[in-house]
């Protein structure tokens, strides 16, 4: 491990340990030890059923990033890395996203193509690709008003606000993501990964993009696809050079503001008429797996940008929360 890492590790054990509770302040303390130890070792009471059958978990995550770089260290990165996102997979929403359109959508786009067996046949195979439909259970709980699962919860909900805030104080910190949603998880066999994007907008990218993957067998797994995009400012940033430029701004029948635009702070104005003010410059992923414990608050390391998350399991038959 790094000088940098063992840094960001001694501030999130002080920072995560110093809050009320003493109990998860320790539990808290021993995951952060594990996590940069090896995979731990969990007790048999946390077994799940190895069969098809959902267990459904309170999500909570926060993806943050670090800052501040040990300028005496050399981080290498892959180079020609592309962000990668699954054939198919689940979206979380919130309820302002619910459109008729979204409700409209009841199949899962497929993609055909031909596969030649070994006999010299050929047969037709279809893949899922794309985001997954709402399901029935999804579509009744909007219609009882009610939320649905992968669906945002409310921020009074959360239990790791006093985390946030405490990453939030530091300069060096700074949080890309944190949201809590309601879902099943099933066996690996049957589990469907889970978009996820966060951080600025450059264009129409975002800094954090991928999915991870929740699943369930003898223990609780995830697994992460993330990837860091760092952007630098283009030449067709400079608005100035771009061509024509001049003949927008004196249009008076656009009804888009052209505000100035500064080195990497994003203009949403100049990406909706079709300038790319930014490119991309180094692409970081986090590809990673991790056995974890219901309950717990487990901490996902990396030299750029750093994981917290906690599943903890709910009786799907209790009251839901109401949509707001």
């Amino acid at each position: 491990m790094t000088r940098s890492q063992n840094a960001h590790t001694n501030f999130l054990k002080s920072a995560l340990c110093q809050l009320k509770g003493k109990s998860h302040s320790l539990i808290t303390a021993s995951l952060l030890l594990m996590a940069t130890a090896g995979t731990p070792s969990f007790a048999e009471d946390n077994a799940a059923p190895e069969k098809a059958v959902a267990r459904h978990y309170t999500v909570e995550m926060i993806i943050f990033s670090y800052e501040e770089q040990d300028k005496t260290l050399s981080e290498s990165w892959p180079e020609n890395v592309q962000v990668e996102l699954p054939n198919a997979y689940l979206k979380l929403y919130r309820p302002t996203d619910v459109t008729p359109e979204l409700l409209a959508k009841t199949e899962q786009e497929v993609q055909t193509r031909v596969q030649t067996k070994e006999n010299g046949e050929t047969e037709l195979i279809e893949t899922p690709v794309g985001i997954v439909p709402l399901s029935n259970q999804q579509r009744a709980d909007l219609a009882n008003n009610r939320l649905p699962d992968l669906f945002y919860m409310p921020e009074d909900k959360m239990q790791l606000i006093p985390q946030r805030n405490r990453l939030e104080r530091r300069k060096n910190f700074r949080i890309m993501f944190h949201e809590a949603w309601n879902m099943p998880v099933y066996d690996r066999a049957n589990s469907t990964p889970i978009h996820i994007r966060g951080g600025e907008q450059y264009d129409n990218l975002f800094e954090l993009e991928g999915s991870i993957n929740l699943s369930v067998a003898r223990y609780l797994h995830l697994d992460t696809n993330l990837y860091l995009r760092e952007f630098e400012a283009s030449q067709s940033s400079d608005q100035t050079n771009v061509p024509g430029f001049s003949e927008l701004l004196s249009n008076k029948n656009s009804s888009t503001a052209i505000l100035p635009s500064s080195n990497l702070t994003p203009n949403p104005s100049l990406a909706l008429l079709g300038f790319r003010q930014y490119r991309v410059d180094t692409i970081i992923p986090m590809q990673q797996s991790r056995r974890m414990r219901s309950g717990d608050l487990h901490y996902i390391d990396h030299p750029r940008y750093g994981i917290l998350i906690q599943l903890t399991p709910y009786n799907a038959e209790e009251e839901p929360i109401a949509l707001r």
